[in-house]
């Protein structure tokens, strides 16, 4: 993972995509790769989803984690844990290696 101060990164396993997401939330791009083609729209939309899911949620825990060193001064009602991009990084293996087209 590649962090940036305003976005964060995730490749998926098998290399087929690539999402990049703004820690505020919306996805700021998305890259396909050529091996793409051996996956159905299906297959390529679970893949470019869990990719995003752990990008957001890596945001997601920064924020909680910048918020905790402050405590009292915010909430962090709402805010995702560690353990919601754990089980994100769980859905994001399956993907290690290819699933068959057919």
């Amino acid at each position: 993972m590649q962090a940036h101060p305003d976005a964060f990164d995730q490749w998926c396993p098998d290399g087929t995509c690539y999402a990049r997401v703004s820690v505020s939330g919306p996805t700021l791009g998305v890259q396909i790769e050529a091996s793409m083609r051996e996956l159905t729209g299906t297959q390529l939309a679970e893949r470019l989803m869990a990719c995003n899911d752990v990008a957001y949620l890596r945001g997601r825990v920064a924020i909680r984690a910048a918020f905790e060193q402050e405590p009292g001064r915010r909430s962090l009602e709402g805010l995702e844990t560690q353990a919601d991009l754990n089980a994100a990084l769980r859905r994001l293996r399956r993907f290690a290696t290819q699933e068959s087209t057919g």
